[in-house]
């Protein structure tokens, strides 16, 4: 009973260690609370490889005969037209934040990274602006090494459609991917881009404000005494069947990017490379 009672004292300070961090607290439920991965999977990476490659072919089959989107153009006050250059300080305290998780594409361990932030940051900040300038980012930091995960650790092992694939990039691509993005997330919210009940990829919004806006809504519809109903949609392959050239197109006409920031994300997108 004693060893019992320590670990449940762990785990409620694990918990509580976690303060208003979402992030870190369903990662600490997760390690707390979900069964051991089996290790009896007899699949080869060649044969993960495979399905990913063929779910992702096999869903844009399915829509290759749909005729294309109409995509209005919509009047932006300012357009991006190009990548404002990292400082010095920003890329340090980017460094800070980042996640110290490995890639093996890395030529020197993310920590030691880190620890040395304050002296790789101007260059680190050097390569963002060579990248912004040139509107384009080297072939390595393109590359991603996938790592199968299931789905649910109970599941069936064996069977490759119950695996996600989690692509594991190199940290310095992620310094600059995190430079850009603070730059887009600034331009939707400057110029209100982005619809006022999405949740994701918005400032100050995310699965808790969305689960708190359903539930709000519910409980009023129930309280004027009518039926509330919520219709889910799950998009097999969202994001990876996402066509280049579409969304290319809805940035330039729907979010207002343009000139060299167009040029650098239609590049960030092109010829990526990936193994599992």
């Amino acid at each position: 009973m004693l060893y019992q009672h320590k670990f449940i004292d762990y785990r409620s300070r694990a918990i509580n260690a976690c303060q208003r961090d979402s992030k870190a607290l369903w990662s600490k439920l997760r390690s707390l609370l979900e069964l051991k991965p089996s290790n009896d999977s007899t699949l080869a990476a060649e044969d993960l490889a495979q399905y990913f490659t063929s779910k992702v072919s096999k869903t844009r089959a399915l829509t290759a005969s749909s005729p294309p989107p109409h995509i209005e153009d919509r009047s932006v006050l300012k357009l991006l037209c190009a990548l404002r250059p990292a400082t010095v300080n920003e890329v340090a305290t980017i460094l800070k934040k980042l996640s110290a998780k490995h890639c093996q594409l890395d030529p020197a361990p993310t920590w030691l990274v880190k620890r040395a932030g304050d002296v790789l940051a101007p260059v680190i900040a050097h390569m963002c602006n060579m990248s912004f300038a040139l509107s384009k980012i080297p072939d390595h930091s393109k590359r991603a090494i996938v790592h199968p995960l299931l789905k649910t650790r109970t599941l069936d092992s064996n069977d490759p459609a119950l695996y996600r694939p989690i692509s594991n990039l190199g940290f310095i691509s992620k310094v600059v991917e995190k430079v850009v993005d603070d730059r887009l997330a600034a331009h939707t919210a400057r110029h209100k881009l982005l619809p006022t009940l999405q949740s994701a990829y918005h400032p100050n919004h995310s699965t808790e404000t969305a689960v708190i806006c359903i539930l709000n809504d519910m409980i009023s519809v129930i309280d004027q005494g009518h039926i509330g109903a919520l219709m889910l949609l799950d998009l097999s392959a969202a994001f990876d069947t996402v066509d280049h050239q579409i969304f290319a197109d809805v940035l330039r006409r729907w979010f207002g990017i343009a000139g060299g920031a167009l040029d650098w994300m239609v590049n960030f997108l092109s010829d990526r490379s990936q193994v599992v």
